[in-house]
Order: structure tokens, then sequence, then C-alpha cells
């Protein structure tokens, strides 16, 4: 098996920001790469953009998705199309809002290929436009009732995290080798959005891997794009609903304290601030968890 590295990017009514994305990773100077581009069932132009900006380059294929599956069910088929082509050995997840440097890749390939105690890595992911790091790695932490973004990490490091039940490499530019990738599989689609990368790692919780952060593979990132960029609503709904959906199915006893946590994370901010749209969506989020309904939101 070489080296090949299998990339898969989703775009969803994003031909700017996906174009970026494809067009960073095209100019790494570590070359034995495909990009897979799947288009998440775009109700504009986008698709139709990205193809006669990429069709003809070798490096990059696409798929078609006949309607918007959510992130999970978006990039799922991708992962499969990597596990039925043995003759890649890396699959790195890339959000389509998305800007790699161009060694990235080459920082994120050797460094797994030089430390085998290791099967997922992620890079140093800055704010878009700027050296401010975004994130290195998560942390859940039950008390506070969230994920913690860690990026107090040296920069010019490789460091080995240990796969713990609460370390986790974020999902947006998550690279892992095959062993990885066959053990954990798909990636969970009930989720719609937000969550799913976590629920994803909780697979490998007590196999030896560690993960890798390689802090001088660097990516920047638009935060927020996939669901509407910063202002959106819907995270509030996603984030509401899946988390408590996340601590019921691995953490249940723990589910009473973490709905008090969410009370006090995600209610009482948006009352002192006056945010009552997004309140709403917020108890929606919290309604649709204790009916029992996953999947993509359909109120109007």
């Amino acid at each position: 098996m070489t080296t090949s590295v299998f990339i898969v990017v989703l775009n969803w009514n994003n031909f700017n920001d996906t174009k970026k994305c494809i067009d960073s990773v095209l100019g790494s100077t570590f070359d034995d790469f495909l990009i897979l581009l799947i288009d998440n069932g775009s109700s504009d132009d986008s698709l139709v953009k990205l193809k006669k900006e990429f069709e003809y380059n070798k490096k990059v294929t696409f798929l078609s998705n006949q309607r918007n599956f959510g992130y999970a069910g978006g990039v799922n088929p991708g992962i499969r199309t990597f596990l039925s082509e043995n003759k890649f050995k890396y699959l790195w997840v890339l959000n389509n809002d998305i800007v790699v440097d161009k060694n990235a890749l080459k920082f994120l390939v050797d460094g797994l290929a030089s430390n085998t105690d290791s099967k997922i890595a992620g890079p140093t992911i800055f704010f878009e436009g700027t050296e401010k790091v975004m994130e290195q790695y998560y942390k859940l932490n039950l008390f506070l009732g969230k994920y913690e973004v860690k990026k107090n990490l040296d920069r010019s490091k490789i460091i080995r995290l240990e796969n713990n039940k609460k370390n986790f490499i974020g999902g947006a530019a998550i690279f892992l080798e095959r062993d990885a990738v066959e053990k954990i599989n798909i990636i969970p689609e009930e989720y719609f959005m937000y969550n799913e990368d976590v629920d994803w790692h909780m697979k490998i919780k007590g196999e030896k891997w560690g993960y890798l952060y390689i802090g001088p593979a660097h990516v920047w990132h638009k935060r927020s794009a996939s669901s509407g960029g910063r202002k959106s609503i819907m995270p509030d709904y996603y984030d509401s609903r899946n988390f408590l959906y996340f601590i019921k199915k691995f953490y249940p006893l723990w589910l009473p304290y973490e709905l008090l946590t969410s009370l006090f994370n995600k209610v009482l901010p948006k009352i002192l601030r006056r945010e009552w749209i997004r309140l709403r969506y917020v108890f929606w989020g919290f309604y649709d968890f204790f009916a029992g309904k996953m999947g993509i939101f359909e109120r109007k």
C-alpha cells in the first residue's frame, strides 16, 4: 500500500468556500492524493460551477447526493468509497470552509507514518485569515456540560494525546489511517449535524492507539459556514438536542445533571441577551430530544 491520501470534501450551496478549499489542497507539496468532492443535494448552481472549475483535473472526482443528508450522511459515501479502495492508506475529511497550508498534508502524512502508535491526527486550526488558534483538540468536561476547546499546545511540535473517553480531534480537518477507519467505519447519521464526530470517536475508545496533534500542519477555518455562518440559528437547535442525545447514549447516569448544565449554558445566556428567537430553537432542540426525534430540523 502506498501513502496515498483520499480526501473527502462536502459541498452544500457554497461554491466560493468549496472552491477555495479545493484550490488550497491542489497546491499541496505532498501530491499523492485524490479528492472526492461530494455535493449534498445543493439547491443552487454551486455543483455546476464546481464541475466547470475542476472536472478536467485528474485529482478531483465528483459524487452527487440526491438531497441534503446532513453532514454525516453526506460524507459517508466518501468513507465507503475509501474503504472499498485499498490503494489509499489515509483518509482526510475536510470541511468545505477549510483552507489548508501547502505543507499541511505532508506534515500529517509524515506525522502518522513516524508515530505508529497513533492512528488519528489533527492539525492546528486557525481562525480564517489570522494566526489566532481556533482549536487544537477538544476535551469533554462533564462537570461543565460542554466540550472544552484546547489551544495551548506548542504549535511547533507533534504531541501525542491519550485515547481516553474525554479527548477528541475535531471533525473539521480530521486525518485518519486506514486501520482506524476500518475500526470506526462510517459516521453516525442520526445527528444530522453537530456532535456526530464525537460519537464517531467513541468507537475506538479502549484501543491502544493515541491521537496526534500535529502542530506544524496549519489550516484555516471559516467558522460555521456549513450551517449558515455565525449568525445562523440552526446550531442552537442541533447542539441543544444532540449534546443531550450523546450524553444519554454514552453517559446516561449524567443525563439529569447535563440537563441542568444545558439550561445554564444554552438558555440563561440567551435570556440575558434577549435572544428570543435563538432561545426558541434551543427549546425546540430540547423538545425533540425528549420526543426522540433526530435527523433534520423540519419546523417552519
